[in-house]
């Protein structure tokens, strides 16, 4: 299935392709060139369980608000598992493909490439209610997504911004590639890790990220921490 140039008719501001309130199973499909106002470029999930597998490609997709290729709003029974697929060249205001704020995701064997926002270049990570967000991503490669500013934005996370709202977040990070992401002028050009976060790393290869840190000099080429890393061996 292809699904190409939707955008938001309604005025809700999101989902410019799919705006899902059940199951969502994305199987071997392609979503690009969609574009909302608000969230969710492409999809837009509220409260069911997601899944994108099969060598599914969301590409060239735009959100004004979250989560370029996909957002997810507050929800405590939302889980999503996303597998043998494809990110790239999308854009939003917090998360370039992905912007997720559920009780858990899974992201193995993906690559995100080329995406940009002002923060999180790849993927934003929040938890959006009092039950917390666990995240797992295993087997991924991002490469050459970016951060750029914004007006009363820092930019923040080249790949990944792990962002903390009074709720746990613990992300689990294995044996992904992250390679050439940029924060420009910002903080962390592979990973942000916001105060209160967790974040777990386990055979995690970093190469040529650029972090062009601001005039306090925060923030170091991989990886700017506020909260919790673990080096797991």
């Amino acid at each position: 299935m292809s699904y190409n140039t939707g955008r938001d008719e309604r005025g809700q501001s999101i989902g410019g392709g799919i705006d899902n309130y059940g199951t969502l199973i994305v199987h071997g499909s392609t979503l690009s060139y969609n574009s909302v106002s608000g969230s969710g470029g492409a999809i837009d999930t509220l409260i069911g369980p997601v899944t994108i597998d099969n060598h599914s490609v969301l590409s060239n997709n735009s959100a004004g608000g979250a989560g370029g290729a996909i957002a997810g709003s507050v929800g405590t029974n939302r889980s999503w598992t996303i597998s043998d697929s494809t990110f790239s060249d999308n854009t939003a205001g917090d998360g370039g493909a992905i912007s997720f704020g559920g009780a858990a995701m899974t992201l193995d064997d993906c690559t995100l490439t080329g995406n940009s926002a002002y923060r999180g270049g790849a993927i934003y990570l929040g938890a959006g209610n009092s039950f917390g967000s666990a995240v797992t991503i295993s087997g991924c490669t991002m490469t050459s997504n970016f951060v750029t500013q914004s007006i009363g934005t820092a930019p923040q996370g080249g790949a990944i911004y792990v962002a903390f709202s009074g709720y746990p977040v613990t992300v689990t990070l294995t044996n992904d590639t992250v390679t050439s992401n940029t924060a420009i002028e910002g903080l962390g050009g592979g990973l942000y890790i916001a105060a209160g976060a967790i974040v777990d790393l386990d055979s995690w290869t970093v190469a040529h990220t650029i972090d062009n840190t601001d005039s306090s000099g925060e923030g170091g080429p991989t990886a700017n921490i506020d909260g919790l890393i673990s080096l797991l061996q």
